[in-house]
């Protein structure tokens, strides 16, 4: 602890203490990686560990004595001081555990020794500077690593946030749009199962049934007609095998059936056809499967005895009935377009 001595204010620049703004918070007690990352919050300092382009962290300085002294913590002493010359605040970290000298670094104990005794009985420190200036760019590099890709770390940084930049790298999603806002919110909560060979409808209706908190259920391979009226040339002159006859065909393949409910009354409106609610669950589904199955919605009401018609106060089929009690209600959605 001898060596930490040497990092002390200059008589110099004492008066200047009360001038500059301290960073609070900074202790030796404190993990090596939280006190980069509270410099680096610091509105006052300026100094930007994640950016590459920033040379701000210049006026940070991580030091490593050549002692071979056991060390009860990963930092020995932090120091706040203004410059004598350029007049700038500097911040100096002396760290024992992150560095290149012995015992705690991989350099050769010898030359830990040897550093410590240039600097003792020469007054020689050029090389432990030099150690130190390697370490200082150690330090950076990795905190630039390990906070890139840390969670909280991530949105505290909004503008530049690593973290969700190789989310949506993952998910196919550079930037937020409004048109599909949707499927994009949900490609971000969940990527990975996004990825190729994880689409499965059961990861599809755990996705739906957490985003939109409704009862839902895939029903895949469900039986169907399917239209087709423009290839009219698999229709006619064809061969045995490649001729169909007929606008439509049936096909237990290529459909998949949405069950959603049952849904109380007001909440079943938001799924009748042409909803946002309905279009949204459906841009989902069709972003899921990459636009290679084909819909079909069925919706469940529940109807209670309170829904009967009444003149200019309900709307016949949605939000009244003309005789009705506690039952359940099946009504096929007609899609437009799928």
């Amino acid at each position: 602890m001898a060596d930490a001595g040497r990092y002390r204010y200059s008589p110099l620049t004492d008066g200047a203490r009360q001038r500059m703004a301290v960073i609070a918070g900074l202790s030796p007690d404190v993990a090596f990686f939280e006190l980069l990352r509270r410099i680096e919050r610091s509105p006052s300092q300026g100094i930007r560990l994640r950016d590459i382009s920033h040379g701000s962290y210049g006026n940070l300085h991580i030091v490593q004595p050549a002692d071979m002294s056991f060390a009860p913590g990963e930092v020995q002493a932090v120091e706040q001081k203004i410059h004598a010359i350029s007049g700038q605040q500097q911040v100096i970290i002396v760290c024992r555990h992150f560095g290149l000298f012995a015992p705690y670094g991989p350099l050769p104990i010898h030359m830990t020794e040897h550093a410590r005794h240039q600097r003792l009985l020469k007054r020689n420190t050029a090389f432990e500077h030099f150690i130190s200036l390697l370490t200082q760019r150690l330090a950076v590099l990795h905190y630039r690593a390990w906070s890139n890709l840390h969670v909280a770390l991530g949105y505290e940084n909004p503008v530049g946030n690593a973290f969700m930049g190789r989310l949506q790298k993952i998910n196919g999603f550079a930037d937020l749009d409004s048109r599909f806002s949707d499927y994009q919110r949900v490609r971000n909560s969940v990527p990975a199962a996004f990825l190729p060979g994880r689409g499965n409808l059961k990861n599809l209706q755990q996705i739906l049934v957490s985003y939109f908190s409704i009862p839902l259920t895939i029903i895949p391979r469900y039986p169907s007609w399917i239209e087709d009226p423009d290839n009219r040339h698999l229709q006619v002159l064809g061969r045995m095998g490649a001729t169909r006859l007929g606008k439509r065909f049936f096909d237990c393949q290529h459909t998949v059936k949405l069950r959603i409910g049952p849904l109380a009354y007001p909440d079943y409106l938001d799924f009748q056809a042409g909803g946002r609610r309905l279009g949204a669950l459906l841009a989902i589904c069709r972003d899921f499967v990459s636009h290679q199955l084909l819909f079909n919605v069925e919706l469940l009401m529940t109807t209670t005895p309170d829904l009967s018609a009444k003149l200019g106060r309900w709307h016949l089929g949605k939000s009244g009935w003309l005789k009705t009690n506690f039952s359940i209600y099946s009504q096929p959605i007609a899609l437009t377009q799928n």
